[in-house]
């Protein structure tokens, strides 16, 4: 089951005249909208449609589709600011970057992230060109491409980047800034889905203090790291924390985008998380289903985030003996990611965790061999041979092996699990006694003692 943890990657202005778009300028952004498109019009009537003017009228129309969440109609305006921008010197070279920048970021939002890649990469090559390699504006774009890395499973490359951002801001900001509070809880977030629990926690709260301290205790930003520091207390099995921080996170969402947002669907599907963990799936489908409402028209049915909601509906069905449901909500999921993020990305072996399940409880033993032998390939590229996912994995094949009567390679998937279990968590956790339980049962059927 899925927790969405959001990286810290914000549009990037390109200051006009006419470039104020904040909400409360106008009765709705479809009146903001309009207005652009009819400025748009007058200034190619007279400026011709390659005037670099043009250009700056549809980056405040780019930065309108960014607050709606509508990445795919910003994608044909950034092409056009780049063909326009192209070629440009001194602060129109600047400029380009910012598209560059732009169009990486909406690329990332689709989760067509080997796209996004070279846009970025231009960026911070025109950036560092223009302004220094220790300039924020620098460390804007690393964030985006260490997300985009982080996205793609490169952990290692997001890891080293994001610690340059960090760098980077803390020198030229200083270390309360706002923006160091983003880059640390994005590297938090790294470390959260790498196991590394005692690593992330303290940076997700000195980022949420930053934040705190610098907008208040309402603001968007602030529940960006409640959601991210709710995910962690969720996966050490803190419900009760979690839960308290996605309901105050979910409101603070509706209070400041209203319903129908893409961060409010994110809200949703985390605390239907939360809730199906402590047994109140009655509570969390619901949750999940206008999750998926919701987020669909922003970025379409084949994006990773789509494919997690429909990997936490496979669970509840699951739960609720709905096999035959359960299962076409993960192929739909296994579908998607094939689509955007390849084979070989880690939600992929969960997916492909989650689908051996139900061979498994089917009774289609080798099936769910296979299956999980297939998601432990990937968890070990992905994740490292001693991560939590990596030792699930582990035994969940160990247990198909053995109601196989392997007992040979079920005994030597066990005791892999139990070290990588023991190690992470010490010897009394309850991990580490499924697996000895598991152990026990092998060396029962083979009549030998107990060696441990």
């Amino acid at each position: 089951m899925g927790e969405y943890a959001e990286s810290d990657s914000t549009v990037e202005l390109q200051f006009t005249r006419e470039g104020v778009t904040e909400r409360r300028y106008f009765r709705s952004y479809d009146d903001a909208e309009l207005l652009f498109s009819r400025i748009l019009a007058v200034k190619e009537q007279i400026l011709g449609s390659e005037d670099p003017e043009v250009a700056n009228t549809l980056d405040c129309l780019v930065n309108l589709d960014f607050r709606r969440g509508r990445f795919t109609d910003a994608l044909p305006r950034l092409q056009r600011i780049i063909e326009i921008r192209e070629g440009a010197t001194g602060a129109g070279r600047k400029a380009l970057a910012v598209a560059l920048n732009n169009l990486g970021l909406a690329y990332q939002n689709l989760g067509r992230y080997e796209e996004a890649e070279p846009p970025l990469d231009r960026a911070i090559a025109i950036k560092e060109e223009q302004y220094g390699a220790d300039h924020p504006s620098v460390a804007q774009s690393l964030n985006l491409l260490a997300a985009v890395c982080y996205y793609e499973g490169r952990h290692e490359k997001a890891e080293s980047l994001y610690t340059r951002v960090i760098t980077i801001r803390e020198k030229s900001l200083g270390a309360d800034h706002p923006d160091v509070a983003g880059a640390l809880n994005n590297l938090a977030i790294l470390y959260d889905d790498q196991g590394r629990y005692t690593e992330a926690k303290p940076l997700y709260l000195q980022a949420l203090a930053i934040r705190e301290a610098a907008f208040g205790p309402d603001h968007p930003d602030v529940a960006i790291t409640l959601n991210d520091l709710a995910t962690l207390s969720w996966r050490m099995n803190d419900f009760g924390s979690a839960l308290s921080m996605h309901q105050r996170a979910l409101s603070m969402r509706l209070n400041a985008f209203g319903r129908e947002h893409p961060h409010v669907a994110v809200s949703m599907n985390n605390m239907a998380n939360v809730l199906s963990s402590m047994g109140r799936d009655a509570e969390a489908e619901p949750l999940y289903r206008d999750a998926l409402a919701i987020l669909e028209p922003f970025v379409g049915p084949d994006h990773p985030f789509m494919a997690q909601i429909h990997n936490n509906l496979g669970t509840i069905y699951f739960k609720f003996a709905r096999y035959d449901d359960a299962e076409a909500r993960w192929l739909n999921a296994l579908d998607v990611l094939a689509k955007t993020v390849g084979p070989d990305h880690a939600n992929v072996a969960e997916i492909l965790n989650n689908l051996g399940v139900v061979y498994q409880t089917r009774q289609q033993f080798p099936a769910a061999e296979t299956t999980y032998a297939s998601a432990l390939s990937i968890c070990e590229k992905a994740y490292g041979s001693d991560h939590p996912q990596t030792a699930m994995t582990l035994h969940n094949l160990a247990n198909t092996l053995l109601y196989q009567d392997k007992y040979c390679e079920a005994e030597a998937a066990y005791r892999r699990s139990e070290s990588i279990y023991r190690d992470l968590f010490g010897p009394d956790h309850p991990a580490v006694a499924q697996e000895i339980f598991g152990l026990a049962i092998i060396l029962h059927y083979e009549g030998r003692p107990d060696d441990d």
